[in-house]
């Protein structure tokens, strides 16, 4: 599948109403319903398979590879409540292919410090380097560092993340509080 290949108008969707539709005619094999979705939200998934596998940009191109084929080899059997059922489905398959290939490499892999631009970004009203603020998110426990990821790397509502992690809305609210938290004490140790 080309990612540069710009859809004809018809495939285009005009507003995130149409997902529904777009997944259901992929389901149905609809090739180009399925480019659609791919070039929706194959950024997203690989941002968030480059943040997990700690900045690999090969690895993260496989992984989101892999998710996409994974998707669309289980899209037929995909039954979507609402348009944000497949994004949850979409980030429960990504977190599985990201798991697998953790478990294949069998250790956790540091982030290099060129793959993290000097640039800054904003967090809680003060400028932290990107590198200070992945360090800081490794000291979080892994579904706490989950949560902050798909929510405000990734973008994904609470209820997205919690159907992607398969927990309630509750408990995913309950961890970004404490990973919030424990990020905002261990940023102020380090500034």
């Amino acid at each position: 599948m080309r990612v540069g290949k710009r859809l004809p108008a018809a495939i285009q969707p005009a507003d995130e109403g149409d997902e529904l539709d777009l997944v259901r005619r992929a389901a149905a094999r609809d090739r180009d319903a399925f480019r659609a979705l791919f070039e929706r939200h194959h950024a997203r998934v690989y941002r968030y398979a480059l943040l997990r596998v700690g900045g690999d940009t090969e690895a993260a191109r496989d992984i989101a590879q892999e998710v996409f084929t994974a998707v669309w080899g289980g899209l037929p059997g995909f039954a979507p409540e609402h348009t944000g059922s497949f994004p949850a489905w979409l980030f429960g398959i990504a977190r599985n292919v990201v798991g697998t290939h953790h478990r294949k490499a069998h250790r956790s892999v540091p982030v290099p410090d060129d793959q993290f631009p000097e640039g800054a970004l904003e967090f809680e009203g003060d400028l932290v380097t990107q590198r200070l603020l992945v360090d800081a998110l490794s000291g979080l426990s892994a579904d706490q560092r989950e949560v902050l990821v798909l929510r405000f790397l990734v973008g994904l509502p609470t209820s997205q993340v919690a159907a992607a992690m398969k927990r309630s809305d509750g408990a995913v609210t309950a961890l970004q509080i404490r990973a919030l938290d424990k990020l905002r004490r261990r940023l102020e140790v380090r500034t």
